[in-house]
């Protein structure tokens, strides 16, 4: 499975262990799969990640789906100044965050809860206007 960030391989753990979020050692970006998102936000008093609002980035420069090899469609939230972007495959689910956009000193959990909380505050924000 190859990072839709940098391409760079995203190795399975040893023991054949199934990781719900996959972190790429090269540019830190996450992939967790749509269903397994959900109980995640949950758990974290976020919304589902379709209410979380947001638009689709028309013709953006996007990374390809590490499942099914399809682009993906690129995310936005909040202002111009200070947007928040995240990636999803219509096709399987798979979602992907950039490293950039996740903060490395916390645990995969907490940097996915994180950025959707930031992102969904971004989205508050610029519909509350200025």
């Amino acid at each position: 499975m190859n990072c839709p960030g940098c391409d760079a391989e995203i190795v399975d753990p040893e023991g054949g262990k199934e990781e719900v979020l996959r972190v790429c050692a090269e540019c830190g970006g996450l992939t967790v799969e749509l269903a397994d998102l959900k109980p995640l936000l949950l758990h974290n008093n976020l919304p589902g990640i379709e209410s979380l609002g947001g638009r689709v980035v028309k013709d953006a420069d996007t990374g390809v789906c590490p499942t099914c090899q399809v682009d993906l469609t690129l995310f936005e939230g909040g202002d111009r100044q200070q947007p928040e972007f995240y990636e999803v495959c219509e096709e399987c689910g798979c979602v992907f965050i950039d490293g950039d956009s996740l903060d490395p000193e916390l645990e995969p959990e907490k940097r996915v809860a994180s950025f959707f909380s930031k992102f969904a505050a971004a989205v508050k924000k610029s519909r509350s206007g200025p």
